[in-house]
């Protein structure tokens, strides 16, 4: 399966990055018939059917790739419903391309922490009332 595309004529920045993800497929990025990038996808763990199995492609293009005519080259590596996905290509710097990757992450991070919290709670609790029960809380002394 191939997907032509063409670049602009002014990149964002000067060093533009051309991010997408794709499932379970091998994936060449072509500038005017020159191989500029190669995943090869037929390895182990994407033999398998993989639900979500996506992967993140980061591929650098060059400043005289301007205007230029772009093939992206797919091979499915499995033939099932979850492979041969592919997301909308953008372009912009690797560190805008890895926060729109991450967007969910701060999110995981504080529900994931509230849940840490809760743990601890939930234990230290527990903790009090086995002490008390024991009798251990506190100790009175005559002296």
């Amino acid at each position: 399966m191939k997907l032509p595309l063409t670049l602009p004529l002014e990149f964002p920045n000067h060093n533009t990055c051309l991010s997408l993800e794709t499932g379970m497929t091998s994936l060449e990025v072509l500038v005017e018939g020159e191989s500029l990038y190669r995943f090869d996808a037929t390895g182990s763990p994407w033999i398998r059917p993989v639900y979500g199995g996506g992967y993140s492609h980061f591929i650098r293009l060059p400043d005289w790739t301007r205007g230029k005519k772009l093939v992206l080259r797919m091979v499915f590596s499995s033939n099932n419903s979850f492979a041969g996905h592919i997301a909308a290509p953008e372009l912009g710097s690797k560190a805008s391309a890895l926060l729109d990757q991450l967007v969910e992450w701060p999110s995981l991070v504080f529900g994931y922490s509230f849940c840490l919290l809760g743990a601890i709670c939930r234990r230290g609790s527990l903790d009090v009332q086995k002490r008390e029960r024991n009798g251990t809380i506190c100790s009175i002394s005559d002296g």
